[in-house]
């Protein structure tokens, strides 16, 4: 069974005007002092409370897995702010409503991810990139560890590589920031295969396996950037990275006259079924009405 997976917006949550807030950098550098720490920390607590809201949707909606935006806490790992979660004057109540969101996720069988975004780079050669990926990460971290999803790859964080700069020097690079990651990021690392250049899924899959780290397969990157190999052996093997873990993937179809990376509101076909069990995080602009559809055309395959 393939169990379709939600990333961070709820439409039929937006269309009834619940939905995440943002706060840029030059938004933050418009406001006083004292109304900066107080709209950031309003920001996230409204953000936190539309977390629990959508976990809290999401059995009505019959989807059980869910990609925490990574976009939750803007802000807090900005090199000219880097201010700590707890530092936020709403944190108790930020606390609560993520610890109440992870709650409801165990009580209806709703597994957790989080996939920072594109420039979090872990292996880079600028020391200042390394340096920002290892607090961006452990800002993840935190919040699962706030709801309480579980230090293992059964709530992944999913990354990119994002950089194939000095190969000769690259695995030094990773292992040493590798050492520095803290438990609750460590326990929970993955990395996808990359829509081009360098960390195509063998490349990537050859990288990752000697280190014991799971590789989150994702269809379209994988025809973007092929790696000359059978889809179906690859996903196996990438599968097999994740251990006694359901594997997570991601699947999207490229968007009608656009450039094969760009994603499709809604998609025509069905993940592939490879005769293991996965959750496949949906990466559809069409959000939970694209999930909702997909599932109506393949009910047997799909849940």
């Amino acid at each position: 069974m393939i169990t379709l997976g939600l990333c961070c917006i709820c439409n039929a949550l937006k269309r009834e005007k619940v939905s995440f807030r943002a706060m840029t950098f030059a938004g933050w550098q418009k406001r006083g002092d004292a109304a900066r720490l107080r709209d950031l920390s309003q920001v996230a607590l409204h953000n936190s409370r539309v977390l629990q809201a959508i976990i809290d949707r999401l059995p009505c909606l019959g989807i059980f897995h869910y990609r925490i935006s990574s976009s939750l806490f803007p802000l807090l790992t900005h090199p000219d702010i880097a201010l700590p979660l707890e530092a936020l004057r709403d944190f108790s109540q930020i606390k609560r409503a993520l610890a109440h969101a992870g709650k409801s996720a165990r009580a209806h069988g709703i597994s957790l991810s989080m996939h920072p975004g594109q420039f979090v780079v872990l292996a880079s050669d600028n020391p200042a990139t390394v340096e920002a990926a290892l607090a961006d990460l452990a800002l993840h971290g935190k919040i699962l560890d706030l709801t309480g999803a579980p230090r293992s790859h059964a709530a992944p964080l999913n990354l990119h590589m994002g950089t194939a700069k000095a190969l000769e020097s690259l695995p030094e690079r990773f292992d040493r920031a590798w050492a520095r990651l803290s438990p609750p990021v460590k326990k929970r690392l993955v990395f996808e295969n990359e829509d081009k250049g360098h960390w195509n899924a063998r490349r990537l899959l050859d990288f990752l396996r000697p280190r014991g780290i799971p590789m989150t397969f994702d269809f379209l990157h994988d025809h973007c950037n092929p790696s000359g190999e059978s889809q179906a052996r690859l996903c196996l093997e990438a599968a097999k990275t994740w251990g006694r873990h359901i594997p997570v993937f991601h699947y999207a179809e490229s968007a009608p006259a656009a450039a094969s990376r760009a994603h499709a509101a809604f998609v025509r076909h069905s993940p592939p079924d490879y005769r293991f069990d996965y959750i496949c995080e949906l990466e559809a602009k069409g959000k939970d009405d694209a999930i909702l559809a997909l599932r109506r055309k393949f009910p047997k395959s799909l849940r």
